[in-house]
């Protein structure tokens, strides 16, 4: 028991160090192995897009029979981490090496939800974690990962992004191993049997609601994610990427670690729509401010808008889904942000090849405050309110 709490913040850290190579750099990488942009976001967005098909059946298998959270955590580790060595030697053959590359990013999509599944069990059982805390730390992962990624990238070339990213694969299966097998044993007064996923859909309304503005939130996310490269370069200094992305990483630090203070506050719904605002702000900014101080100055309303998000919505579902329900709860809202990604991903890149970066930053702005709009409507404030 005394060992889950460094062992869930090392998987954090392990599992969005991942996102800052493997995922960040994913453009990069294939595009330096002669892939187009529009080629690109058509393997991001399969991969994806499986990730969103698998995350909800995983979720009612794990809710409904003896497969757990921690064994679809080491499977998915696994993967990635066979992925990853395989597209060493796969490296002269662009099908091959667009496979495998596919498959890590899908189980790099995938696994979050579990992640964040298994924290909340954990401490319903007792087990003196902080998410915000362990979040935060992943956080500081992904940022330092992503400067180091683009230096080493530099001296290294682009092997640097199968190696780290395998490196990290191997930490997060070995933490998912070594994690308490009773963090998800649950206890007898919550032994209702799990919804089905129709039943739990139709019985949940708003947050069906939430799902869809989600989803509108996360185009616009990881369309600037996945092509902050070339959102860089349009700003005058294609160098930036890492910088940027690692200052927007480290902003969030203060929100993730200091979220219990915002609950004294206000309920979780409060800040999740908050969130949507400033989801918004980051690609208006990252549209409308000149240069590169401009591009990095927009970058700050990371802080409030995924920092805030990750933390509260993750509260959010566990405060109003049924204990019985809770990995499903937790893998809708991270499947809303895969597809999301998958949206961003084909989309994208067809705009970026078509009419190049400020029309893409323009439609993602709208589709994000649409969006925005619709989490605000749909959030619940009240406390524990029943779904």
């Amino acid at each position: 028991m005394k060992r889950a709490p460094w062992l869930y913040t090392l998987m954090q850290i392990a599992l969005w160090s991942i996102h800052g190579v493997l995922i960040s750099y994913a453009q990069r990488y294939l595009a330096g192995m002669g892939m187009r942009d529009s080629a690109i976001g058509l393997l991001l967005g399969g991969a994806t897009a499986a990730g969103f098909v698998l995350q909800p059946l995983l979720a009612a298998v794990c809710d409904r029979s003896r497969l757990t959270v921690r064994l679809t955590l080491l499977t998915g580790g696994g993967l990635m981490l066979l992925c990853c060595a395989a597209l060493l030697p796969a490296a002269k053959s662009l099908t091959l090496t667009a496979a495998f590359y596919a498959v890590a990013c899908c189980m790099a999509q995938t696994v979050p939800s579990f992640v964040n599944a298994l924290g909340m069990a954990a401490e319903r059982k007792g087990m003196r974690l902080n998410f915000g805390i362990s979040r935060g730390a992943g956080s500081i992962g992904f940022g330092l990962t992503a400067q180091l990624a683009n230096v080493l990238l530099l001296r290294g070339g682009l092997r640097t992004v199968p190696l780290y990213s395998l490196c990290l694969a191997a930490i997060l299966t070995a933490t998912a191993l070594c994690f308490p097998r009773t963090a998800e044993d649950a206890p007898e007064a919550e032994t209702e049997r799990a919804s089905g996923l129709g039943r739990f859909l139709r019985g949940s309304p708003r947050f069906c609601l939430l799902l869809a503005g989600a989803f509108l939130l996360f185009f616009g996310h990881n369309t600037l994610a996945s092509y902050l490269y070339r959102v860089a370069q349009w700003k005058g200094n294609a160098d930036a990427q890492g910088t940027a992305t690692m200052l927007a990483a480290l902003l969030e630090l203060p929100i993730l670690f200091g979220f219990p203070l915002l609950l004294r506050k206000a309920g979780s719904g409060s800040w999740l729509r908050l969130s949507g605002i400033f989801f918004t702000l980051r690609l208006l900014l990252t549209l409308v401010l000149p240069g590169t101080a401009g591009f990095y100055l927009a970058q700050c309303m990371q802080m409030g808008g995924f920092a805030l998000y990750t933390v509260s919505s993750v509260y959010y579902v566990n405060e109003i889904i049924p204990v019985q329900d809770a990995v499903k709860g937790q893998s809708f809202l991270g499947a809303a942000g895969t597809i999301g990604a998958v949206a961003a991903n084909v989309l994208g890149g067809a705009l970026l090849d078509a009419s190049g970066v400020p029309l893409l930053l323009t439609v993602c702005t709208i589709v994000s405050a649409v969006g925005a709009a619709i989490v605000w409507c749909a959030v619940q404030t009240k406390k524990h309110a029943a779904c």
